[in-house]
């Protein structure tokens, strides 16, 4: 079915440059009655939104696939796909032919895009395995690193204000209409975005994300830069102080100095023992090693790491040496932090 964007509720001018640079593409989404570990999983339903051009229209393509056993009772609950509602449906032989040309030639994007890479590559096409995908996963946990998850529900709530229906057209358009807001807010210089496109740029230059988030948007790196500061600054967030040089006693002297700190962290205490700490971060960070320690709760460990992880990223970066520095933590209540 050929549709108008609007129509569907995606912001093509969000997807203007992107569709340029990339060319046509595919949104893809796909229903099954199982993981793809599962060896008894099969396609039971697959919704495909293409898009030509920046211009559009918009095509978007159903259709379900009649599977060879029944399918599991928790399936018939997620999707409300039922084994009669299957029943007449063609069976994937039928249909794996018109799906391989419809993504013939085409850049594929799925939210969790492994997972449709795995079944189409096994149901549809081999060929399939071997085409681009890019996953909206990467893309999300770059733009939004504060969602309480990367699920797809998330982002159509916080986004788009509506429920995932579990359903794979409904799903492919969702994706795509997440999709046209980032790049559309991108446009609208969002500050996330704007952060996002430096992250981008400078860890990952050749992505293709780079297009949606607008990297001919600025074409100077200390422009942007400018206008970053411009915006944090504005909002309060962007620190008056100079950068703390990676140096044990300069980051012990700015965690015990108390109105400094207040100015950023209202309420903030000197803790020798989270000074204390900060320098055994340093010091593993400067000469290498494993460090292993354990503090109480109250010490601070978090602001204690970053304290030392943030000048050193800063001094590596200065270096023309830009590898991030990963922080991995256990609970939700340490990542949300």
């Amino acid at each position: 079915m050929t549709q108008e964007p609007a129509a569907l509720g995606i912001e093509l001018a969000g997807l203007a440059e992107f569709a340029s640079v990339l060319g046509p593409f595919a949104v893809v989404d796909l229903e099954t009655s199982g993981l793809q570990d599962d060896p008894r999983a099969e396609i039971i339903e697959i919704g495909i939104v293409l898009v030509d051009g920046p211009q559009g229209p918009v095509r978007t393509l159903q259709t379900g696939v009649r599977p060879t056993a029944p399918l599991p009772l928790a399936i018939e609950r997620l999707t409300g796909l039922t084994d009669a509602a299957l029943a007449d449906a063609p069976t994937l032989d039928e249909v794996a032919p018109a799906v391989a040309l419809w993504l013939e030639g085409r850049a594929i994007i799925a939210h969790n895009a492994h997972f449709e890479r795995s079944f189409l590559s096994r149901f549809v096409s081999g060929a399939l395995s071997d085409v681009p995908y890019l996953d909206t996963l990467d893309l999300l946990a770059l733009t939004h690193p504060d969602a309480p998850d990367l699920r797809l529900e998330s982002f159509t709530r916080m986004l788009l204000g509506t429920e995932e229906k579990h359903r794979a057209l409904d799903d492919a358009l969702d994706t795509a209409r997440v999709l046209s807001r980032v790049g559309a807010d991108a446009r609208r210089g969002e500050r996330r975005m704007l952060v996002a496109r430096r992250a981008a740029m400078r860890y990952a230059p050749d992505s293709p994300w780079l297009a949606l988030l607008g990297k001919d948007l600025v074409t100077e790196d200390e422009d942007e830069h400018r206008q970053y500061v411009e915006i944090a600054t504005a909002s309060g967030s962007y620190p008056v102080e100079k950068p703390v040089p990676f140096d044990e006693e300069h980051i012990a002297a700015v965690l015990r100095d108390e109105e400094r700190c207040r100015r950023h962290m209202p309420g903030y205490r000197v803790r020798e023992e989270q000074v204390e700490l900060a320098r055994h971060f340093v010091r593993v960070l400067h000469d290498g090693g494993t460090l292993l320690i354990e503090g109480g709760t109250g010490v601070g460990k978090s602001l204690a790491y970053l304290a030392a992880a943030i000048p050193y990223a800063i001094e590596r970066a200065a270096g023309c040496i830009h590898e991030p520095v990963v922080v991995s933590t256990r609970t939700k209540l340490l990542q949300d932090q």
